[in-house]
Formats: structure tokens, sequence, C-alpha cells
């Protein structure tokens, strides 16, 4: 988990993150996960996040990037 963060982390356009542990259920039965929250700039997006997280992990399956967007902020 924190090599994953530390990757993300190494791009210029991620500012910062957090991650929290959580229980939840998709296809397979209730488990353990993480809860990543990111503040990027707005050259990142969910599918540069969703590349990344593909290639770091190995993952085959279908992704579920929630983007909350702040456009008061300028900087």
């Amino acid at each position: 988990m924190v090599q994953f963060g530390e990757m993300l982390h190494t791009n210029k356009y991620v500012l910062g993150f957090r991650r929290v542990a959580i229980w939840g259920r998709g296809r397979a039965q209730f488990k353990p996960g993480w809860w990543w929250t990111m503040d990027v700039m707005t050259n990142y997006n969910a599918t540069d996040l969703g590349s990344a997280y593909r290639e770091y992990w190995k993952c085959p399956y279908v992704l579920f990037v929630e983007v909350i967007d702040n456009r008061g902020r300028n900087e």
C-alpha cells in the first residue's frame, strides 16, 4: 500500500493523497480494502489513475473511480 502511494506521488500532477481502511463488497465476498482520496492538478484525470492502478497492481478487473470536481480553486 505504501509503495503504491509513493508511486502516485512521484507524478508531478498528484499533489497529495490519503487512504482509509474500509470494508465493502463488489462481486466478491465482503472484504477489507482501501478508499483513496487524491488531490490532483487538472492535468491528471481518472484515466491516468486507472492506468497507474492497473499497471501497478496488474489488475484486469473493472475499476470504479469517483471524481469529485472542485472548480472553485484556480491553482
